[in-house]
């Protein structure tokens, strides 16, 4: 079966207007460390996707999803809260599709470091984008975690955990 992606003229200048900016806003940015974005964060966690529900919008205006996250640990934020739900621009309902580049992109079961700041409404969106987003993976042979391009967990935990002392 072959799914067909409608979308709206008004979501397509969205999209555009989305891609442009992001370009822009690439083009001009050598990136922001993982530093930065803890200071910027209310909630750094590192933890495992466990679900993804996309949905309209209130306003029916645009496609969302929210990623439950199995929090395993807490860098800066919350210590109680097991779960988080964070929501992401784009997604999937009803054979409509909305696709957002420069976006955190999550996976069923990835274990993530995701950096996180709540919005004027009280949702918990990604911070920094795509950047604010970490996959970690095991070593295949010492089996110890790694964060994005081979930095090890505890190496990249106590410096986050520095920053987000410093800036208090």
């Amino acid at each position: 079966m072959t799914k067909r992606w409608s979308v709206s003229p008004v979501s397509l200048l969205i999209l555009a207007a989305v891609f442009f900016v992001a370009t822009e806003a690439e083009s001009q940015s050598q990136g922001i460390t993982a530093e930065e974005l803890a200071t910027r964060a209310n909630i750094v966690a590192i933890g495992t996707v466990r679900s993804m529900q996309s949905e309209w919008s209130s306003d029916r205006t645009k496609i969302v999803t929210k990623v439950t996250i199995a929090v395993d640990q807490y860098l800066k934020g919350s210590q109680q809260d097991r779960t988080l739900t964070i929501t992401v621009p784009g997604g999937e309902v009803d054979g409509a599709g909305e696709l957002y580049s420069h976006v955190a992109r999550f996976r069923q079961n990835e274990e993530v470091v995701v950096f996180a700041e709540r919005d004027a409404g009280g949702t918990l969106r990604v911070t920094g984008g795509e950047q604010g987003k970490l996959s970690l993976t095991t070593e295949r042979f010492s089996g110890k975690r790694v964060v994005g391009e081979g930095e090890l967990l505890e190496v990249f935990s106590t410096r986050v955990r520095g920053a987000v002392r410093n800036a208090q």
